[in-house]
């Protein structure tokens, strides 16, 4: 098992998760820019102690996993083609 600092260097990589910037404060991120909402700038803030069940995600089933996480999180679907995506995905195994 890899250590949650190196899951984050490997999430930061992949451009899953971004650290604080000039538009958001403190923490860690996940980019959500264009899933909930068309045209829409939008990150979900996450604590240390998800990094796992991310990472698992994203190891998992990609970038579709990681925003099913989000998705059950947050109790809010994606837009539509996103959605039907992750949908087709769980039908062959997410």
């Amino acid at each position: 098992m890899i250590s949650s600092d190196e899951m984050i260097r490997e999430l930061r990589n992949a451009g899953v998760i971004f650290d604080e910037d000039d538009e958001m404060p403190s923490g860690l991120w996940l980019n959500m820019n264009d899933v909930f909402g068309y045209a829409c700038a939008d990150a979900e803030e996450i604590k240390i102690d998800e990094i796992v069940s991310i990472y698992a995600f994203w190891k998992d089933f990609e970038w579709e996993g990681v925003v099913w996480w989000v998705w059950k999180k947050r109790g809010k679907e994606p837009i539509s083609p996103i959605r039907d995506a992750i949908l087709e995905k769980i039908k062959r195994g997410l």
